[in-house]
């Protein structure tokens, strides 16, 4: 298994609001230079809106080469200064997710798959994302796991996401088995007689 590694954020200077490609050249690359000779995906992020923490996605890419040759090529340029021509922000953020030392070289087929999946959790953050490939939304949720709305998750919820490992902890926690009689959060089974 392929297990890419991400970077802290990085800031992306800004020229009146713009990407610059000369400051890119002369002075992004050269502070973070390991980084932009490695292959693997990248996202680039905005502070959220209206009060919001955090960052906003608006575009993820990826590169089977240098990633210094992929993230600002001039037509990436020109749809992330469209966008921050309309959409003006304070800072802008680049996260990268380095491609492990490989001897045959990088997989561009884990290095695409990886792509499509952070484009679908993007999207599902901001449904305006740069990207015009592999934005269609999900069309299904599971309540407590996955796109399934807010609010506590039940205890079935909770059990999934650790038999999935989707929190990163390994293991289920042993918990008493309910009957779908006796469980709240269950639906009802039908009894055979019916």
């Amino acid at each position: 298994m392929i297990v890419f590694r991400p970077t802290k954020m990085l800031a992306v200077p800004l020229s009146k609001g713009q990407i610059d490609p000369r400051v890119i050249r002369q002075e992004f690359w050269p502070g973070v230079s390991p980084l932009g000779d490695k292959a693997g995906c990248y996202i680039f992020a905005v502070p959220q809106r209206y009060g919001r923490e955090g960052l906003l996605p608006i575009y993820v890419g990826k590169s089977v080469r240098r990633l210094m040759q992929e993230c600002f090529m001039p037509e990436k340029i020109a749809k992330l200064n469209h966008w921050l021509l309309h959409h003006p922000a304070a800072s802008l953020s680049l996260l990268l997710l380095i491609h492990p030392p490989n001897k045959h070289g990088p997989n561009a087929a884990a290095i695409g798959d990886l792509e499509k999946s952070l484009i679908k959790m993007a999207v599902s953050v901001n449904p305006n994302l740069i990207n015009k490939r592999n934005t269609r939304p999900d069309s299904w949720g599971i309540s407590g796991v996955i796109r399934g709305g807010r609010g506590k998750p039940s205890e079935g919820a909770k059990q999934l996401r650790a038999l999935l490992d989707m929190d990163g902890e390994g293991k289920l926690q042993k918990s008493p088995v309910k009957t779908a009689s006796n469980d709240d959060d269950a639906a009802p089974i039908p009894s055979e007689a019916s």
